[in-house]
């Protein structure tokens, strides 16, 4: 069983705690697209192995954060969550994929940053 808990005097993103207390501080997708979005911002083409980084220092992540990986053991939690988010950007049109695992901000993208979300 598992509840949503949010982490003491901190703005960080919910964490996913089971009931022995375990608690997963890996960001869903939903609250990497901002993040991305930001990193994104600068105009430039941008792959994603090479975003991973800047987003893990951003957020505060441990290097076992970005480590774990999914059931299957094919990706790692993390890199699988950052991909879903660029998806989900690029169907909103505030991402443009380039060509393969690469992206660039559209100027929809930029207006929705000016906006301050």
């Amino acid at each position: 069983m598992y509840a949503l808990a949010r982490p003491d005097a901190s703005d960080k993103v919910p964490v996913l705690q089971n009931c022995v207390g375990w608690a997963q501080m890996i960001p869903h997708y939903q609250s990497l697209m901002l993040p991305l979005l930001q990193i994104a911002a600068d105009g430039q083409e941008h792959r994603i192995r090479d975003v991973i980084d800047p987003l893990t220092k951003k957020l505060g992540l441990s290097q076992a954060d970005v480590e774990e990986m999914l059931p299957s053991g094919r990706q790692p939690i993390f890199n699988n969550r950052v991909h879903w988010a660029k998806t989900y950007l690029a169907q909103a049109k505030l991402l443009e994929i380039t060509r393969r695992a690469h992206i660039c901000i559209t100027p929809r993208g930029h207006d929705v940053l000016a906006e301050a979300p």
